[in-house]
């Protein structure tokens, strides 16, 4: 979602030169493959951070910038932390210590805050859009892609998890199961890619389990999972990075939301569509899902697979397949 920011900086600071400080270790795949990158830091925790902190210091960066939609007052204490020229964020509430602060807009897409942040911090007055874009080039997998989707048959992804702290994203995996019952009933030439990785291998398989119309992708580094979405007829995905990819490469994709906003964080694409249950809360998350619903929230529990196939269909009729 700070993609099109970082293009725009790309384009008017050509010579710059970027660090990246990153806790999710996946993304670092995604800026490693920009030709203005120089160093990516991973984020080690507890007191390794506070080392860090002291590391990345000694590099006297002219700006650091804090991407939107994390917490204000801690993105603005590291970023003051590191001594740099210039601290850049967006804040919420009255009140912001970075130097060039941008006020954040409560219905804004994080993408759209993204940009915004660095028009006003750089006095960059030019129409963007607020669409991702990543490229991750990868030739020598081109072998592996092609004996995975070869099969001649209408390919469509799954991404049935979510990030270990966030299992409450996830959509019931028997809903997941039955969705994918209701679409080969439908479309007898449909094939599916079962993406998964760590703590989502066991949903994975349990979707998979005696089909013969599935392919477990597991722990594939993040090139030939790109390589595989790209060729995806559709991609279905829980709110995760896996629906932002498909969208960023182009991939028709249904997000399945709940605890979260669709209105600040759900893929944007041409394609691109998103379904939560109707009559529920508001979207109540806040770093952890209301105790009421304990580890599944119930707006993702009562979203039946008969609602989530409806729109699936006509994706896939409104993308011609």
């Amino acid at each position: 979602m700070a993609t099109p920011a970082l293009e725009l900086l790309f384009k008017h600071f050509p010579s710059a030169k970027f660090d990246y400080f990153i806790g999710y270790r996946p993304v670092a795949e995604i800026v490693r493959s920009y030709p203005q990158t120089r160093h990516i830091y991973l984020k080690r925790g507890g007191f390794e951070t506070v080392r860090q902190i002291y590391e990345l210091r000694k590099n006297r960066y002219d700006y650091v910038l804090i991407t939107s939609g994390h917490s204000s007052w801690k993105s603005c204490l590291f970023a003051n932390l590191l001594k740099t020229g210039c601290t850049i964020g967006d804040y919420e509430g009255n009140i912001s210590f970075f130097d060039k602060a941008t006020k954040r807009s409560r219905n804004s897409h994080r993408m759209t805050c993204n940009l915004l942040m660095v028009k006003n911090a750089f006095g960059i007055n030019e129409t963007t859009p607020a669409q991702p874009k990543v490229t991750i080039s990868s030739p020598q997998n081109d072998a592996i892609i092609k004996e995975i989707v070869g099969t001649g048959k209408t390919v469509i992804g799954i991404h049935c998890g979510s990030r270990e702290t966030q299992s409450y994203k996830r959509w019931p995996t028997e809903h997941f199961r039955q969705l994918l019952a209701l679409i080969h009933q439908n479309n007898a030439d449909a094939f599916f890619l079962i993406f998964a990785t760590g703590t989502e291998q066991q949903e994975a398989r349990v979707i998979t389990n005696q089909s013969t119309h599935c392919s477990l992708i597991l722990d594939k580094p993040l090139s030939i999972v790109m390589g595989l979405i790209q060729r995806c007829r559709l991609m279905i995905a829980n709110d995760s990075g896996i629906g932002h990819l498909a969208a960023a490469v182009g991939t028709p994709t249904l997000s399945i939301f709940g605890p979260s906003d669709p209105g600040k964080c759900a893929p944007v694409g041409a394609h691109c569509r998103h379904i939560r249950a109707e009559g529920f809360c508001k979207p109540c998350i806040d770093g952890t899902v209301p105790s009421k619903c304990g580890e599944t929230a119930e707006c993702m529990a009562v979203l039946k697979p008969e609602t989530v196939y409806k729109l699936v269909a006509g994706l896939l009729e409104e993308t011609g397949h």
